[in-house]
């Protein structure tokens, strides 16, 4: 686990055939999933005959992706059909996963017998080489009369129609599959990870990042639009991943999938016009009641008092909401937890701010419903509540408001719904000032998580315009990087150029280079990095 504790634990073929019946009776299907031929340190460290090196080597302590993967040695092979006979004979079920998934091919690479396979089979580099693997284990799963599942990185190395492809790095992985004629189910992280934040990660339980609130997995869409009507029969539906490796018992997983898991159901097995979340909201009230009593640990992170910017002339407000129903909801401006018989102010307007402040706030109801503590530290600046232009922004990662880049709230590591990021492509963003004004200095943040694929850019530089026409650039040697205070992973990008102070500016132009893919160190060689901006701060 994350914590370095003790996190083992296995089923005898009798539980694992409990489990199986138990699902049956329920008209459930569980689908065994065996990862090939990376994520398999516990095979390797029990059986070092099936890596490259041979060399017994201590399990995993610890989760992530690992070098040593299975060998493409014919040992392996005998192995992998000795555990799928198991697997079959337990499992009825049509599929067999076969995961696929974050396999590095370092090992390939200084493998005499796999650069051997690779000349032998014909094959142009490790890429093809997993393909074979694939193919060969695909085709020992259908002479025994099931079929595959594997997760998206299995379709570039190379399938046969009969393999189903779950797509987690985004729809890309579905839509190929589709259009190629495979079957596909939508598993995009951003949407249906529950192991992800569904609230604002100061009142939330660890998790391992990202940002899946009720909101965003209710009104998710699985079918790509991009698709034809025939190769949209391909999407099979969607699937929503709990992972446990910050969840430590039953109670946190429950608080993790419910009441998400009520809305991917409704949004799965309903027509594409049930749309409308609030609607949604009022009905799970009734759910919820029955998570009480059998006494499931559901999240309200769904019932979030939300804070929204808005300009009205030069007064910088903001409006409060929450979708708890009949729930007022209470306030403060010094920092301090609201009370609504002590110091809490009850809101029925929006609240004016001319300064730094700190807001708290939530709301509850005759039901004893009540919201978690919405905090949010504001910064006003020159930059608070403009408009902006931008562009590449993946459609996943758009920060969630019109201002999220000038609301005055600094994105930190946990609070992914905060930031606008891209995909292998360079950041670009032309803000508006509204009146030509002097500039002490440009700052903007960018978040350093190269675990979740998130990478610094390769440099930044600004324009700044009196006319939006005619630029002035502030070059990448003018910004200086440092380390933002109390917020981890999170680096600043600031530049004082004599430039800046020549003249009054009204534009601002920030381009932020992308590093494009993932580098050749890291898991996700050869995918897109991402590049998350938030706060843009002017002054």
């Amino acid at each position: 686990m994350f914590d370095g504790k003790e996190y083992s634990g296995f089923y005898t073929q009798e539980q694992a055939r409990e489990l199986v019946a138990y699902a049956a009776a329920r008209h459930i299907t569980i689908i065994p999933e065996i990862e090939i031929p990376g994520h398999a340190m516990a095979a390797i460290s029990a059986y070092p005959e099936i890596s490259c090196k041979g060399e017994k080597i201590g399990a995993a302590c610890t989760w992530g992706v690992f070098e040593d993967v299975m060998c493409s040695k014919e040992e392996t092979f005998r192995f992998l059909e000795g555990v799928l006979d198991e697997i079959c004979d337990i499992f009825p079920s049509e599929y067999i996963h076969i995961g696929g998934d974050e396999c590095p091919s370092v090992r390939w690479r200084d493998c005499d017998i796999c650069q051997a396979n690779i000349k032998r089979l014909g094959l142009k580099d490790e890429t093809q080489l997993q393909g074979y693997f694939t193919r060969r284990v695909e085709t020992y799963l259908q002479s025994k009369g099931r079929k595959i599942i594997g997760w998206d990185e299995i379709l570039e190395k190379g399938v046969e129609k009969t393999a189903t492809i779950l797509s987690w790095q985004g729809e890309m992985g579905g839509t190929a599959a589709a259009k190629q004629g495979n079957d596909a189910i939508m598993v995009p992280s951003a949407y249906l990870y529950f192991n992800f934040y569904q609230g604002v990660a100061e009142t939330e339980p660890l998790a391992i990042g990202g940002y899946s609130p009720l909101r965003k997995v209710y009104l998710y869409d699985p079918v790509p639009k991009e698709l034809t009507k025939e190769q949209a029969k391909h999407i099979k539906g969607m699937q929503a991943c709990t992972w446990t490796e910050y969840i430590t018992n039953e109670k946190s997983l429950e608080y993790s999938d419910f009441p998400r898991m009520s809305a991917l159901s409704e949004r799965a097995w309903s027509n594409e016009n049930v749309r409308d979340y609030d609607d949604f909201v009022s009905r799970l009230n009734h759910m919820l009641d029955c998570y009480d009593r059998m006494n499931i640990n559901y999240s309200t992170s769904h019932f979030a008092v939300t804070a929204d910017l808005s300009k009205k002339k030069d007064k910088i407000q903001i409006s409060l909401s929450s979708p708890l129903k009949d729930g007022p909801i209470y306030y403060t401006l010094d920092g301090s937890v609201p009370k609504p018989s002590n110091n809490a102010s009850k809101y029925s307007k929006p609240i004016t701010i001319k300064q730094n402040t700190t807001l708290k706030a939530f709301a509850f109801n005759s039901e004893r419903r009540c919201s978690p503590v919405l905090t949010a530290t504001y910064k006003i600046n020159k930059a608070t509540g403009k408009t902006y232009i931008q562009s590449n922004i993946n459609p996943q990662y758009t920060g969630g408001t019109k201002y999220a880049l000038t609301d005055g709230l600094v994105g930190d590591k946990k609070s992914y719904d905060r930031w606008v990021g891209t995909l292998g492509k360079d950041y670009d963003v032309t803000l508006d000032l509204e009146n030509t004004t002097d500039i002490n200095y440009i700052s903007i943040n960018f978040l350093d998580e190269e675990g979740s694929w998130i990478f610094l850019p390769k440099n930044v530089k600004a324009y700044v315009s009196d006319n939006n026409k005619d630029w002035t650039e502030i070059p990448a040697s003018e910004f200086v990087k440092s380390p933002v205070e109390n917020n981890p992973k999170v680096v600043n990008y600031k530049s004082s150029c004599k430039k800046l102070k020549e003249k009054k500016w009204r534009f601002v132009r920030i381009f932020a280079e992308s590093i494009g893919n993932c580098p050749d160190n890291h898991p996700g060689r050869g995918y897109g990095a991402h590049t998350f901006a938030d706060e843009i701060e002017i002054n």
